[in-house]
């Protein structure tokens, strides 16, 4: 189906935006920035399907050029904290080819032209190899100022900053204008599918309000949070994101929400069977006899829930009536008790599958929770440090506590805290060897900057006060000195970083991340208890053990170890 998605956003200086350099990046181009003298260049980029340059009319022509358009654009901006571009990111329809992409992208440009007076830079990309093949989308890079015959003139699109509710419903006007181009397009396309800009709680009412119970389910759902390109990468490296784990929520708890919805409207009688002359198919079947087009009948028995159609007003049963047939629209009295029977096992066979399915998901992901945890806690975490933790060894000696606790949703969020736990204290206790392998490193990049210089000057002497090759050799010499510089400002960070002051500190940050995961696996042995854990003691809590140190004692060692000098091991 058609998935629409329109946001804006602005490009500030304050910020470190560039607009030479978000134009460069979304067309796949090189721009030398004049202002500061930085080559943007994107040219090896990949996605991008086509660009386009858009201006008024009596624009002068270099507006209709990417390079000097952005470049005219910066260096009229003379705020430190000037806004420099704004941005309108649109999803194309999946069921439209290129070409009309491209033209439906060219026509959301124009509008913005004729609306705002703006030059549109108009970036078509595709969807990336590696996410959603229906992911097309355009982004619609405008200058912050209007362009005339005499170039750039007054703040263009000051109403999206309004106070007091004018910007938003601003922006909401713009979301609108563009849901009726891209409902414009998909119809001159002869597709069915329609895009609506209003969010997804006002639709579930609407479709409520229409009588269609069934789809008004399916939208009011919770709506998942915008996870970027940060957090899509790491989803798409396998590593888990704040937002990602909170997207993944939201959508198992949406299914079995509308899972258990549907059984209770089921239960009260009110999933219905939809009549055929209500259906999508039906609606496609209008739209192509009115082109002309032929279209085969569709089989009585097919049943649907379809949503209402996007953007018309209701029709009475008399005008229905009338334009298809009185008879033809209305299902026989005999036959509704079938069809409501039929509807209702449907739609219950559909909430459970997709029911089992995220069930299905979870179990497979609280394994993989619980494999990549057991790998971090033997590989990341030192044995001194294990030895500390006896209440997580408990954890994962019981294989059994994950197939008693995996039908409680809370046991899969106490996985995740967790992992992310074993992997900070992971960081913590090996950061100082960390930091001392980091200034080896940087002795060594300096020495070897070093001795490269030493070795140039020998084999290339200083020429002549009247030789024309001076200047090369001096710039290349002062090249030289700049890389020592560099690399021994970087080693000079790297020393800091592991003095008395920075080892302290790490201990301190290692204790404290140690004893926040003792905390959570005691709370987890709490919650998710099970017999094994009372039938025999931990074999670090036997008799005859050494007990472990305290974290307070382990601090006080490591303040101590300060004063003999930079010692390698775990940080605690």
């Amino acid at each position: 189906m058609a998935i629409y998605h329109a946001t804006v956003k602005a490009f500030s200086r304050g910020k470190g935006h560039s607009s030479t350099a978000a134009a460069a990046y979304r067309a796949g181009i090189v721009i030398n920035d004049e202002l500061t003298g930085i080559k943007h260049d994107y040219t090896r980029r990949s996605g991008v399907a086509s660009v386009d340059m858009l201006a008024p009319q009596n624009a002068p022509e270099w507006a209709r050029d990417p390079v000097a358009c952005f470049n005219r654009s910066e260096m009229a901006e003379t705020r430190l904290n000037a806004r420099t571009a704004r941005e309108l990111e649109v999803a194309l329809p999946a069921e439209l080819n290129e070409a009309q992409r491209r033209a439906l992208a060219c026509d959301l440009g124009q509008m913005l032209v004729d609306r705002y007076q703006v030059a549109v830079l108009v970036a078509v990309h595709e969807p990336d190899k590696k996410g959603d093949e229906r992911n097309h989308h355009v982004h619609l890079l405008m200058t912050p100022r209007q362009i005339g015959p005499e170039g750039l003139g007054a703040r263009a699109c000051a109403e999206f900053d309004a106070r007091g509710g004018a910007g938003p419903e601003a922006i909401r006007i713009l979301r609108e204008a563009v849901a009726e181009r891209i409902n414009s397009h998909l119809e001159r396309a002869q597709v069915a599918e329609r895009v609506d800009h209003r969010s997804m709680a006002k639709q579930a009412h609407a479709a409520e309000a229409d009588g269609h119970i069934g789809f008004a389910a399916v939208l009011a759902r919770e709506a998942t949070q915008h996870e970027g390109k940060a957090a899509t990468a790491m989803r798409r490296r396998g590593e888990d994101s704040e937002r990602g784990t909170v997207n993944n929520q939201i959508q198992n708890a949406n299914r079995i929400e509308l899972r258990d919805y549907l059984e209770r409207l089921e239960k009260e009688g009110r999933v219905m069977a939809t009549p055929r002359s209500h259906t999508q198919e039906a609606a496609q079947r209008e739209r192509l006899v009115a082109v002309g087009k032929e279209v085969r009948q569709p089989h009585l028995g097919q049943f649907a829930v379809a949503p209402p159609r996007a953007r018309t007003r209701p029709v009475s049963v008399a005008q229905r009536a009338g334009r298809v047939g009185s008879g033809a629209s209305r299902f026989p009295p005999s036959l509704k008790p079938a069809l409501m029977k039929a509807a209702s096992r449907l739609r219950s066979k559909v909430a459970n599958k997709q029911a089992d399915e995220a069930m299905a998901r979870y179990e497979a992901e609280i394994e993989q929770l619980e494999m990549e945890a057991r790998r971090v806690w033997l590989e990341g975490i030192d044995a001194t440090v294990r030895q500390s933790l006896s209440t997580v060894a408990k954890l994962f000696d019981m294989s059994s506590r994950a197939g008693a606790y995996t039908h409680r949703a809370s046991y899969r969020n106490d996985m995740r805290e967790l992992h992310s736990s074993l992997k900070q204290v992971a960081r913590d206790t090996t950061r100082w060897e960390r930091r001392l392998q980091a200034e080896v490193k940087a002795d060594i990049s300096l020495t070897e900057a070093k001795m490269k210089l030493e070795i140039w000057e020998r084999k290339n002497p200083k020429p002549s006060l009247w030789s024309g090759s001076r200047r090369d050799w001096a710039q290349r010499r002062r090249s030289g000195e700049e890389r020592i510089e560099r690399r021994r400002t970087r080693r000079d960070a790297a020393r800091l970083a592991t003095g008395p002051e920075a080892q302290v500190k790490y201990a301190r940050q290692a204790a404290t991340s140690v004893e926040a995961l003792d905390k959570l696996a005691a709370s987890m042995l709490k919650r998710y208890p099970i017999t094994a854990d009372t039938a025999q003691p931990h074999k670090s809590q036997r008799s005859g053990t050494t007990p472990t140190r305290t974290l307070t004692e382990q601090l006080t060692r490591s303040g101590q170890q300060v004063s003999q000098g930079k010692q390698r091991g775990p940080c605690l």
